[in-house]
């Protein structure tokens, strides 16, 4: 996490390596516990470059550990809109084993 902070610190990242570093370190903070940091970064990487579907996914990922159906499932469907790759992704993902049995979930990623 510390490394992802300096280099965003720094500010000398192009773009990309920015938005990189912020929903890296998302990740890194989320598996800490410290979701509305973590949500701050995905927040950031989104800004930064709305098309990535990385921030999108991870906060559908953040969202479905917490148990926030709703807003887990919101999340995923903007991941996807940005890349179909997600949808078979997202069948596999742990962190979605909560919502698995869930009608809209399977309509967003199909059957496992």
């Amino acid at each position: 996490m510390a490394d992802y902070t300096r280099a965003i610190d720094l500010g000398s990242l192009d773009g990309r390596v920015s938005v990189l570093a912020y929903n890296n370190r998302g990740v890194a903070r989320g598996k800490a516990g410290h979701y509305d940091k973590a949500i701050a970064d995905y927040e950031e990487a989104i800004g930064l470059l709305p098309g990535f579907s990385g921030p999108y996914f991870n906060r559908a990922r953040l969202e479905a550990m917490q148990g926030h159906t709703d807003q887990a499932l919101k999340w995923l469907a903007e991941a996807i809109r940005r890349d179909e790759v997600i949808r078979e992704y997202a069948r596999t993902q742990s962190d979605f084993a909560s919502l698995r049995d869930d009608p809209r979930f399977i309509a967003l990623v199909g059957p496992s």
